[in-house]
């Protein structure tokens, strides 16, 4: 496997890191505009990697039959992480779960007993959701997760600055590129990461290279490799020159 050696901007020290096969981007706030809408730059940036033979990997909390179709769309190829990494799976409906939704559900029931009104299911509950429950933003997700966490709920909540996703404790996007990863026989090292929120971290983590859009909250910055000034999809764009001028992606 070859190795690259690099630099990350405002850190002088040098780092390797295998090489980059595969892009994992996040979609709300990430490909899109402020209004959720697709950035069409970002789209022509995405056939542009998936030309060059890097697979790009949506990672997202929407369902798997919401992220499916967008990569039809989009075009891409690689393996589909949905609901923040509690459905896995391809296109052609080979899916795996991390979690169960039961765990949901007793936390669902625990949090309509602390904070009443407050809690209110996001949409309407899609028969398509498998392992986690969207709720409204009403509240701070860390008064959620005490609440889980005294009542000892192995549920707890992630913030993907859409909705509050109520989720079984052991899922996130962190777990999620591990098992997509095994899919598509790849390490999370030779992966590069894109998100813009909270929930993304847990794979800026795990994966060889991570990029935090320019609206993403400074945590999620601290926890990335390099932090763009752009936002939403034209911060998409940024983070993926930015590769290509590091000399983490190649151009063919």
């Amino acid at each position: 496997m070859r190795l690259i050696t690099s630099t990350i901007p405002n850190n002088p020290e040098r780092f390797t890191l295998m090489e980059i096969m595969a892009i994992v981007t996040d979609v709300d706030g990430t490909i899109t505009d402020a209004r959720s809408r697709l950035e069409l730059n970002a789209v022509k940036e995405i056939r542009h990697l998936e030309s060059m033979k890097y697979q790009v990997i949506i990672s997202s909390g929407r369902t798997f039959c919401q992220i499916a179709a967008l990569s039809i769309y989009l075009g891409t190829s690689g393996v589909l992480i949905c609901e923040n990494g509690g459905v896995v799976g391809f296109k052609n409906g080979d899916i795996r779960t991390i979690g169960k939704r039961e765990n949901a559900e007793a936390g669902l029931k625990i949090l309509r007993e602390k904070l009443g009104d407050l809690i209110e299911i996001k949409g309407f509950r899609s028969m398509y959701r498998i392992i986690d429950i969207p709720l409204e933003r009403n509240f701070p997700a860390e008064v959620g997760n005490m609440i889980l966490r005294e009542q000892q709920v192995p549920a707890h909540i992630l913030d993907s600055g859409v909705a509050l996703h109520l989720i079984d404790r052991r899922v996130n996007k962190g777990r999620g590129l591990r098992k997509a990863c095994q899919m598509i026989k790849l390490k999370p090292a030779n992966v590069a990461t894109i998100g813009d929120n909270l929930n993304d971290v847990d794979m800026f983590k795990i994966a060889g290279y991570s990029i935090a859009l320019g609206n993403a909250p400074e945590e999620a910055k601290r926890s990335s490799n390099y932090a763009c000034k752009a936002e939403y999809g034209k911060g998409f764009r940024e983070g993926i020159a930015h590769l290509f001028k590091e000399g983490i992606l190649k151009k063919i």
